[in-house]
């Protein structure tokens, strides 16, 4: 179902395509490969309409327990001169392992000023498409984990997993309490 027309009239500025793909390899691991581009309707000082500004690429070599094995990045288009010394640090991902505190990890490494925003914000959808693509395969060969259960979505949740999430987030908004004496 698409969405609804819009409710005004409006003209198109940019467009940001994310794709992802998976590959189960011959040696028994896997890869997972991203490619993002970023194209704009307009010409600005770093480019031309229609030519993309970003055309970046990343692949994830991941063991069957999803520990990064091996990691390439590539730039095929970039707004400054700069941008391809990115490309090296993402080798600092080699070991870590995609699950809990994943993306934590990721920042703490690559973080800022030590690489690429547009190559780290591939990996996100790259760890779901791992798992959406290796869960369901190693789980049919009986080598796999569970899948994650109650409470990980909505589908996967009930009222009362709801309520407790929602009291979870008034709490943090509201912070400490203090009580007088």
């Amino acid at each position: 179902m698409p969405l609804p027309p819009p409710a005004t009239q409006r003209k198109h500025i940019h467009t940001r395509r994310i794709v992802c793909e998976a590959y189960e390899r011959d040696d028994g691991l896997w890869d997972v490969e991203a490619n993002m581009t970023d194209v704009k309707t307009y010409d600005t000082e770093r480019g031309s309409a229609g030519e993309p500004l970003h055309d970046m690429w990343v692949r994830l070599t991941l063991d069957t327990t999803f520990v990064i094995q091996g990691i390439e990045s590539a730039m095929d288009a970039y707004p400054q001169a700069v941008c391809p010394q990115a490309v090296n640090p993402m080798k600092e991902l080699i070991g870590m392992k995609i699950g809990a505190g994943w993306q934590g990890e990721v920042r703490q490494r690559i973080g800022g000023a030590l690489g690429c925003t547009h190559l780290r914000e591939l990996l996100a959808p790259m760890a779901t498409t791992a798992m959406q693509a290796m869960g369901g395969v190693l789980r049919s060969r009986g080598t796999g984990q569970p899948r994650q259960g109650r409470g990980t979505c909505y589908a996967k949740s009930d009222e009362s997993d709801r309520a407790r999430y929602r009291e979870t987030f008034r709490r943090r908004v509201a912070g400490p309490t203090t009580h007088a004496r």
